[in-house]
């Protein structure tokens, strides 16, 4: 029944185309202020208790954004986007508006290979997975809006997303929609903000959906106007500030930043061409903070990553000082995680993944490059050895980015492993992005809910042994791992997987 159903989709598609953790709470009531690389100008007062903060902001966000009740019992979200009508310059706000009402758990776009070459650069940052498909000779059938649909119809079929949303200004999808309703899965429209003007095809679509996001047209939405900012003269550093900026402050010249690359490349940060238009933005970040480290520069502002750029031109253009040249010692890595859904309302997705994880860092290069990469991503505690377990999770959590380095089969050995790992991590001219392991809050206040832990402030102790004893009954584990991380994502999961009605 549900192939013939999906048959009867398809068909109907292609008929004619039309720092610590940074909670959003702390960050809102922080005092904005002004800072110029490591001089203060003014202190901030300190925050009210972090709980507080949060829980009122949490409550002043759904008040700004109401959503059906249906969108709010949306959790892991396949998002499908139709590259024909929905261009880059819209990306930002259509991902706030989507994980307005859960996580993104698949982000892909369908389009042909000009655009797919074009955009390659935002869609990597953003983590948008291109899905290329060739244009027909001929035919009145759009055979990415085929894919799409197709694609939606196997994810909807699946356990691991509790909603499908589609983003398109096309009324085709709508069939799409019913179908996914009647796999019990919860359906998006996601459609540019038209603002006053009616707008036809959510009159169209309403019908068939549990809802209908919208997203302004127009450049990504930054609503407070904030950048943060670390102190590279550190390793493994992390956010210190969270300030305010005015947008005329993101503007950046190309003709710096060509001046930029051409100063580095110099000095030996830069290996590439100095052509500023044609450049990885988070490759040059990294020979910036290289530089900062090397050189005891102090702040750099690390989001938006234009305004850390035209911190660093005015950082060294004009200037004689003896600048240490680098040696190809230290590898900056971008940690990454699903940020809460305040803090992207606030502060926009990219940013709120910034700094959900404290921002990037730096490490040498050396024998502890995997440890140390492994224990700021929260895979492993402080003091804790790397062991097989540690080292699957991290695997298993980054299995997309691995194989894309190569990293197909895992050796047996350890000693291996660890070899390929401390490879893949010091490659130069490679963007280090990686993802996170869970923090514990959402664990701590489900093993709350089972009784299995007094309190969601209780020490990490406790929740360790509640997380041991909800393996053992819950799980029937008779082995537990001696690992804080991989106890947390292994109970994590479970309760995701076969307890939704305790699920974050």
């Amino acid at each position: 029944m549900m192939s013939l159903c999906w048959t009867r989709c398809l068909c109907l598609t292609n008929k004619s185309r039309h720092a610590p953790h940074i909670s959003a709470g702390k960050i809102l009531s922080w005092h904005l202020v002004r800072w110029k690389h490591s001089e203060v100008k003014q202190k901030p007062p300190p925050p009210p208790p972090v709980r507080q903060i949060l829980e009122k902001t949490v409550l002043q966000q759904q008040e700004e954004h109401p959503a059906s009740i249906a969108a709010r019992q949306a959790t892991n979200i396949g998002l499908f986007i139709d590259g024909d009508n929905v261009p880059p310059a819209v990306f930002e706000p259509l991902l706030d508006a989507v994980a307005s009402v859960g996580q993104i758990k698949i982000r892909r776009i369908y389009l042909d290979s000009v655009r797919a070459s074009r955009w390659g650069e935002v869609l990597q940052n953003l983590r948008i997975d291109p899905v290329i498909v060739p244009r027909s000779a001929g035919g009145a059938k759009d055979p990415a809006d085929v894919a799409l649909a197709f694609d939606a119809g196997l994810e909807a079929a699946k356990a691991n997303v509790t909603a499908i949303a589609i983003a398109s200004q096309d009324s085709d999808f709508a069939w799409v929609h019913q179908q996914v309703r009647l796999n019990n899965k919860q359906a998006f429209a996601v459609l540019r903000d038209v603002g006053n003007i009616p707008s036809n095809i959510g009159n169209l679509m309403r019908p068939f959906v549990n809802d209908i996001l919208y997203y302004k047209q127009g450049s990504a939405r930054k609503p407070l106007g904030y950048r943060l900012v670390s102190n590279f003269n550190l390793l493994d550093s992390e956010i210190e500030q969270i300030q305010g900026v005015s947008d005329a402050e993101t503007d950046q010249a190309r003709e710096r930043t060509g001046i930029l690359m051409r100063f580095l490349k110099e000095h030996g940060y830069w290996e590439l061409a100095c052509d500023p238009q044609g450049f990885n933005v988070n490759l040059l970040f990294a020979a910036v903070a290289k530089f900062f480290h090397v050189n005891k520069m102090g702040c750099l502002t690390v989001s938006p990553l234009s305004l850390g750029l035209e911190e660093a031109y005015h950082a060294v253009h004009g200037k004689t000082a003896p600048w240490t040249r680098y040696s190809n010692d230290l590898v900056f890595v971008e940690p990454i995680m699903t940020p809460e859904r305040a803090l992207v309302r606030a502060m926009g997705q990219r940013m709120a993944v910034t700094a959900s994880v404290g921002g990037p860092f730096l490490a040498k290069a050396n024998a502890d490059l995997v440890e140390v990469v492994l224990r700021r991503l929260w895979y492993l505690e402080a003091g804790e050895p790397v062991s097989r377990p540690v080292i699957d999770l991290f695997l298993e959590s980054n299995h997309k980015e691995l194989r894309a380095r190569g990293f197909q089969n895992t050796p047996d050995d350890d000693v291996e492993t660890l070899h390929r790992l401390h490879e893949i991590f010091a490659a130069r001219n490679e963007v280090q992005r990686w993802r996170c392991n869970a923090r514990d809050l959402g664990v701590r206040k489900d093993l709350v809910k089972a009784g299995l832990l007094l309190s969601e402030d209780c020490s990490r102790n406790d929740a360790f042994n509640a997380m041991g004893n909800y393996m053992k009954s819950s799980m029937g584990c008779a082995e537990l791992p001696p690992s804080y991380g991989v106890r947390l994502a292994r109970v994590r999961n479970s309760f995701n997987q076969h307890q939704p009605n305790l699920r974050k």
